[in-house]
């Protein structure tokens, strides 16, 4: 029997008319009922109302029903839950009531405003953005324009000749650095207001441009000191031709000699050395010492060393020392450390971070930092500084009745480097939770595999840390079943109640490259608390969330209101693409107030938590992190 072409075609658009209409009324049930609950005498239906709207149904609905609900409302909370739901959706039509009154509003709505223009991200949202920085919400409106880089430029240079804004606006070009910015920057070194010239000349020198040096030299000569000392500072961040004749002129200025002293350090180091040790006697001591630490250079190492030798200065000037460049400073820094064992840390350090010492400089260090009184110390300390003949002796300490001992001693093999059976042994009999958390982190910076531990462990409140570890550097399981166990029990992980298990079950996943996870690791991004928010961004960067079509809605969604600059940093990064991993080349030295072994924990700047124990001194040593800044608080 033959079928009419016409009547197939009629048929199929006829249902697809009724499964659309179908789906219409389907979608338009939640947010209908979300609509009326926003006029509910209930404030957390209207809260869970806006919250579900910024997220949830038709864009022109939920927009509408938004805008209406914030002209109405007079709770402070809700008007922010709104106003965030706004952000979320993004819409232009919201750019007039997100500007309106914005100035006089509460703190926190008006904090949420600014965020929501930002993330609308249009001419007349950026227009409304820059105004803001001549209110009580300028730090967070900078903050924002900045992020938005050379887009805002249009917005924010004509605000130079705004003098009550001249000077927010100022920062915000320097920090952006775009090239129209910088023009307009130079074009206004000489306006006549001087906080705005003060400003913009500092914007330069952030800004960092070679082609303002002619201009911020010339201002070092300026009749108002507040303008020379900005322009000294500047020219010391940007260079320039001659610069050292014209700085070294402006120290006999006696209103702007430190500043010429501070700008001749950096520009010419050793004409400043002798200046920087006259300085140190008199009353710009602070100001001296903080450029010699500041800046470590070759030309202060005789004054640094003999700094070393004051109780009160001995680290900042250890630390300096171990800085200065091709380990010019490890010598003078050995030679500290043989008179005070507590230099003994920063010049291990400084022999980790120059490898290419000379033999005798590199063994003379290592002598010293062998010969310390306590033997766990001095062995982490020789692992520090990669003596590998130290290795035997830090596998001992891996057998003692101490469980700090072996602790230490895990953490010492992991900064030698290359996977170690011993370690592997010490896991295996481990019975302290804290030193098998450390023993296991070892093994994972070392690219060791494990036996998976025991799925029961996610249920100890004590132990779920240990197995997320262990999860992440285990042996492929055998069986498809065992994989899947061990897989829904990590993603199980991000629910749990404890934020540190949050956290570690989202870098767990990271680990294993478990890209299917992305969507589950996302819904973290709404977590109540920063360090997890942190992890799971930073996490779905490594992942290359950015690039996924169903899980780069909710980061940008999530960067839309986000307060937390480290976490807006960890969500553009994986907008961008970029990853920043937990591993790198630097050490983190601390010393507690308790000269006791103590449990802490550090969060770094890219969400990573590390459970560690110190020193029975008090003090932390751990390298090999990406960067310097991390959060040390005491493990509860």
């Amino acid at each position: 029997m033959a079928r009419d072409p016409r009547l197939i075609a009629i048929v199929a658009l006829a249902i697809s008319c009724v499964a659309a209409s179908a789906r219409g009324w389907i979608e338009r049930l939640p947010i209908e009922r979300d609509v009326r609950a926003l006029v509910s005498s209930d404030r957390a239906a209207r809260r869970g109302a806006a919250r579900r709207l910024g997220r949830e149904g038709a864009q022109g609905i939920a927009v509408d029903a938004l805008l209406g609900a914030l002209e109405r409302e007079t709770d402070p909370e809700v008007r922010a839950e709104i106003v965030d739901a706004l952000a979320r959706r993004r819409d232009p039509r919201a750019i007039e009531a997100l500007s309106d009154n914005v100035l006089r509003l509460r703190d926190e709505e008006r904090e949420a405003r600014v965020r929501a223009l930002a993330a609308i991200d249009l001419p007349l949202a950026r227009r409304a953005l820059a105004a803001a920085l001549g209110g009580p919400a300028a730090e967070l409106a900078s903050a924002r324009l900045i992020e938005l880089g050379g887009v805002v430029v249009d917005e924010v240079a004509p605000l130079l000749d705004v003098p009550a804004i001249a000077p927010r606006a100022a920062m915000v070009l320097g920090r952006i650095g775009d090239r129209r910015g910088v023009e307009a920057l130079i074009a206004h070194v000489g306006t006549e207001d001087v906080d705005s010239r003060v400003a913009v000349i500092d914007a330069l020198g952030v800004a960092g441009d070679e082609r303002a040096s002619p201009v911020v030299l010339a201002a070092i000569t300026d009749g108002d000191a507040r303008v020379a000392i900005a322009a000294l500072h500047a020219i010391a961040r940007i260079g320039g031709r001659d610069a050292s004749d014209a700085i070294a002129a402006q120290i006999a200025r006696e209103e702007v000699s430190i500043a010429a002293i501070e700008a001749l350090a950096v520009i010419d180091p050793a004409r400043a050395a002798p200046m920087l040790d006259e300085a140190l006697a008199g009353p710009a001591r602070e100001a001296a010492w903080s450029v010699i630490v500041g800046m470590p250079d070759v030309a202060f190492v005789a004054l640094l060393a003999r700094a070393a030798d004051d109780a009160r200065t001995r680290g900042a000037a250890c630390d300096a020392l171990a800085r200065i460049d091709e380990g010019a400073g490890v010598e003078a820094l050995r030679a500290v450390a043989s008179r005070h064992e507590d230099a003994h840390a920063a010049l291990a350090i400084a022999v980790r971070r120059w490898r290419d010492l000379e033999g005798s400089t590199r063994d003379g260090a290592l002598r010293v930092i062998a010969g310390g009184g306590d033997v766990d110390r001095a062995l982490l300390l020789r692992a520090v500084a990669r003596d590998e003949r130290a290795r035997d002796a830090i596998r001992a300490r891996l057998t003692s009745d101490d469980a700090s001992v072996r602790a230490t001693a895990a953490r010492a093999l992991a900064m030698l480097g290359a996977p170690d059976d011993a370690l592997a042994a010490a896991i295996a009999r481990e019975d302290d939770v804290v030193a098998l958390e450390i023993e296991i982190a070892a093994a994972s910076a070392l690219g060791m595999q494990l036996p998976a531990p025991s799925l029961a462990w996610l249920d100890d409140r004590e132990r779920a840390a240990i197995a997320l570890r262990a999860l992440a550097i285990a042996r492929d399981a055998e069986l498809p079943r065992e994989a899947r166990d061990r897989r829904r029990a990590m993603l199980a992980a991000l629910r749990s109640e404890v934020p540190r298990v949050r956290a570690l079950a989202a870098t767990s996943l990271a680990h294993r490259r478990d890209d299917r996870a992305r969507i589950a690791i996302a819904a973290l991004l709404e977590d109540g608390t920063p360090e997890v928010r942190l992890a799971a961004a930073s996490t779905l960067a490594r992942l290359e969330g950015g690039r996924d079509t169903h899980v780069m809605p909710a980061i940008a969604s999530r960067l839309a209101i986000e307060p937390e600059p480290r976490v807006r940093r960890a969500l553009l990064d994986a907008l961008r693409g970029v990853a920043v991993g937990a591993e790198g080349e630097t050490c983190l030295h601390a010393r507690l107030d308790r000269a006791a072994a103590i449990d802490v924990d550090i969060v770094l700047a890219d969400g990573t938590w590390l459970r560690e124990r110190t020193l029975s001194t008090g003090e932390l040593v751990v390298c090999d992190l990406a960067h310097a800044e991390a959060d040390v608080r005491l493990a509860p």
